[in-house]
């Protein structure tokens, strides 16, 4: 990407957290070429930051609509989300693929869509993954979804000092099932939605992409190379499955049990309750 892009979409995301935080009259948006930060780890953490407040977003921590800190507790009040809505529950389920109607990355067109202009989301997800550095071949959203699969956790948890108020339910090596809780939403029956609509509707998926694996797979005239690529994403997908089964298992033991949380025993307390699902912190 050449430097006019780049500082062009930087100086808009610096525009957007200025009016944000309100500082219009006290810092400047302008990034000169000396200092256009896609050359340097600054850039990478000023994506990092506006992809922890995107996720703020979607959880209903923050709101385009609303200055700072809109909901950590109480009473939940979705008329304060007017332009971006968060995601029910305080959930956010991140898969591998496209599955769903609130796949991640779709959520994130739908932000950056809002936050800037609809014209220009293709030209942001091209900024924002190659300030994370894409390996060669590889798309800016498959990218993002890389991000937030395997990287945003642990980035959260550094930023948090190991008190992360965004829980992971992480089941495991194959990652069959990684979906984020608000701690300032969870609910009694956080769990059971968790294994109902998040662990039993992938699995589901999964399966599903078996079956078209061996629908093609019947083909007579199949290549020996597209048979072998098959054939290993077929494994991929049963190991998930497997892992998923056993995981299910301990999900369901924290679904019947409907524990409850209280905020003021704190993160390291209440996390500690659900050592089992959640990822380990690091």
């Amino acid at each position: 990407m050449c430097n006019r892009d780049s500082r062009k979409i930087e100086e808009e995301i610096n525009e957007f957290f200025v009016n944000l935080y309100g500082l219009e009259e006290e810092v400047s948006t302008t990034v000169l070429d000396n200092y256009l930060s896609i050359q340097s780890t600054e850039c990478i953490k000023e994506v990092k930051s506006f992809l922890s407040y995107f996720i703020g977003c979607l959880m209903g921590r923050y709101s385009l609509d609303v200055e700072g800190l809109v909901y950590a507790g109480g009473g939940f009040d979705e008329l304060k989300y007017d332009r971006f809505n968060p995601n029910k529950d305080g959930l956010i389920h991140i898969t591998d693929e496209h599955y769903f109607d609130y796949d991640i990355i779709a959520r994130l067109r739908e932000f950056l869509a809002v936050a800037f202009t609809p014209d220009t989301v293709d030209e942001n997800l091209r900024w924002l993954a190659d300030s994370l550095k894409m390996k060669k071949g590889e798309l800016p959203e498959e990218r993002l979804r890389r991000y937030f699969i395997d990287e945003f956790f642990n980035d959260h948890c550094k930023t948090y000092q190991k008190r992360p108020i965004y829980w992971l339910v992480d089941s495991g090596k194959q990652k069959g099932l990684r979906t984020l809780i608000y701690m300032h939403r969870y609910q009694p029956d956080t769990m059971a939605t968790i294994r109902f609509e998040h662990l039993q509707e992938i699995q589901s998926k999964y399966q599903n992409e078996i079956d078209m694996i061996d629908t093609r797979l019947a083909n007579p005239s199949l290549s020996p190379a597209d048979k072998r690529t098959l054939e290993k994403s077929k494994k991929e997908y049963q190991k998930k499955i497997e892992e998923l089964q056993g995981f299910d298992k301990k999900l369901a033991t924290y679904a019947n049990e409907q524990i409850d949380i209280d905020l003021d025993d704190g993160v390291k307390v209440n996390y500690a309750m659900f050592d089992e699902v959640l990822a380990k912190i690091k």
